[in-house]
């Protein structure tokens, strides 16, 4: 059972003896101290129902002390004791936020009474405050339970936390774990070209503190202190975790200004609470857009491979034609050849053509085993991953300049066959670009697995490129490796981020989550259509 905190703040020592043997035997728990600044900190380190506090203390300015009390704990009720004490400073007490007056020498009945009542009121505006809390996350939850573009949660998640914090300054980050950054996607006193933009990992960061711990900080006096954001004006800053299932996945970062109220614990609580209302609907909604991204990839690579098909196929009969049948054609004109020979008896001609068609068969044999290979990745079938990758590996090793590392950090256990393949592409596709464009000495090449993701990072000391270049659509359209990379990862649920500058060298950073919930043959059939 819940006993109610009274504070008793007197230096009085009867005074305080009688109230606290009144107080105790009616159950209540009495915490009792003759300091006004002692006072102050046990209301702002614990849950403090009622405060009976002697106008009349020496050395102390109880109008400030009664104000600074219930600036700490809005809810407080707050009982006066006086004697012989001028009826002005009365009256200014009540101002400052008293609730009722107990006259020295305290009586028994009167104190039971005046606390009682007290406590009557301070329950109420703990009510009323609950009922304040509960209508904005009403208001929040109807307002994005219907709402499933995450531009628009942004924005009204940022305009409700600026109404009830009264924040001069509100801004929503979330974390993005390619980058490592916290991407600020909607905030209200900040200049709009900041939105979009991220922040690095900092030591003296709040909102990278909060990422850190997962716990919320509120900053009063020491704000102004630390100069929080490079802003010498800001007096109060509040920074709480956007949580989900245990995992930060952004920050709500609120500050106030010069000359305005600084934040409450009340503030904090209310924060709290709608960021775990905003933390579940930005999953749905990202969830959702997602789950329309992927099906509008699954319709766009649909239609790629219907006229895949018909490019692979002519792309197979153009190297069958112009190469392996030129070969074969030669190769029985010389057999043709080695019989007039034979007829003629001449032997040394013979065998010299002879050896030059042997020759002419064995670049055919190389050659269709290189378009057998090309068409379906056999060494990844009878290898696997990772032994596939060694051995192409050393095979680039062996034909390029380029020097490449591979390393395998963890153990792969739950790739599906189509994710081996989509991995076993992507990789391709980047190694076989770096070896025409890339110019590069070095490239690291590594493979890691962890609980939840796949992660590919390829690095090469190249001379880079413009990315933003080579992925406009006038480019794109005539070269497609680096689209179909992202797109390939997109299908699967992953991601690839790419970096890269003229005279930089590139990285290329992949993760895909090792296990795809369904059964993904359909993806499996679109995947494979362009292979």
């Amino acid at each position: 059972m819940y006993k109610e905190n009274l504070l008793l703040v007197d230096d009085d020592r009867t005074t305080v003896a009688t109230i606290k043997n009144v107080l105790s035997d009616e159950g209540f728990v009495v915490i009792k101290t003759d300091s006004s600044n002692e006072a102050l900190s046990i209301i702002q380190r614990k849950n403090v129902d009622v405060l009976i506090y002697n106008l009349s203390m020496k050395g102390s300015n109880c109008l400030e002390v009664l104000q600074r009390a219930r600036f700490l704990s809005p809810e407080i009720g707050i009982i006066i004791m006086t004697q012989d004490d001028p009826p002005d400073l009365v009256i200014k007490a009540f101002q400052a936020g008293a609730q009722s007056i107990l006259e020295k020498p305290v009586e028994s009945s009167d104190l039971k009474k005046v606390v009682d009542d007290v406590l009557q009121r301070s329950r109420l505006a703990k009510e009323n405050m609950r009922l304040k809390t509960l209508l904005p996350l009403f208001e929040l939850n109807k307002s994005l339970v219907s709402e499933l573009d995450t531009d628009k949660i942004f924005n009204r998640i940022v305009n409700l936390v600026c109404i009830e914090t009264r924040a001069d300054r509100v801004s929503l980050m979330l974390l993005d774990d390619l980058t490592q950054q916290l991407i600020i996607k909607s905030a209200i006193g900040l200049p709009g070209e900041l939105i979009g933009k991220g922040e690095e990992i900092s030591n003296d960061s709040i909102a990278w503190s909060v990422v850190e711990t997962g716990r919320a900080i509120l900053l009063n006096g020491e704000a102004r202190q630390l100069k929080l954001s490079g802003n010498s004006d800001v007096v109060s800053s509040l920074c709480v975790p956007l949580l989900l299932k245990k995992k930060v996945i952004g920050v709500i970062n609120c500050s106030k200004i010069t000359s305005r109220t600084q934040f409450t614990e009340g503030d904090l609580e209310l924060l709290y609470i709608l960021a775990g209302q905003a933390a579940i609907a930005i999953e749905n909604a990202t969830l959702f857009e997602n789950t329309r991204l992927q099906q509008r990839n699954l319709e766009r690579f649909l239609k790629k491979s219907l006229t895949a098909q018909e490019d692979e196929r002519r792309r197979i009969s153009s190297e069958l034609h112009d190469g392996l049948a030129q070969w074969l054609v030669s190769a029985s004109y010389g057999m043709q050849l080695c019989e007039a020979f034979l007829a003629s008896s001449r032997q040394e001609d013979t065998l010299s053509e002879i050896k030059r068609t042997n020759n002419i068969l064995n670049q055919s044999i190389k050659e269709l085993r290189r378009i057998i290979l090309d068409l379906h990745p056999i060494a990844l079938a009878e290898l696997g991953l990772i032994e596939a990758l060694r051995k192409y590996v050393e095979g680039f090793n062996r034909e390029n300049e380029t020097v490449c590392d591979f390393r395998v950090i963890g153990s792969m256990n739950s790739l599906s066959l189509v994710q081996e393949v989509s991995i076993y592409r992507i990789i391709l596709e980047a190694m076989n670009n770096i070896r025409k464009h890339a110019q590069a000495s070095h490239v690291d090449l590594v493979l890691k697995f962890d609980l939840e993701y796949a992660i590919v990072e390829i690095t090469d000391d190249g001379q880079g490129f413009d990315l933003s270049y080579a992925l406009s659509d006038k480019v794109a359209k005539s070269s497609i490796g680096l689209v179909t990379m992202k797109e390939r990862a997109e299908m699967l649920g992953g991601a690839l981020h790419i970096e890269t500058a003229p005279g930089e060298g590139t990285r290329i950073f992949m993760q895909m989550p090792l296990s795809i919930a369904g059964d993904t043959t359909h993806i499996a059939t679109v995947v494979s259509a362009d292979e």
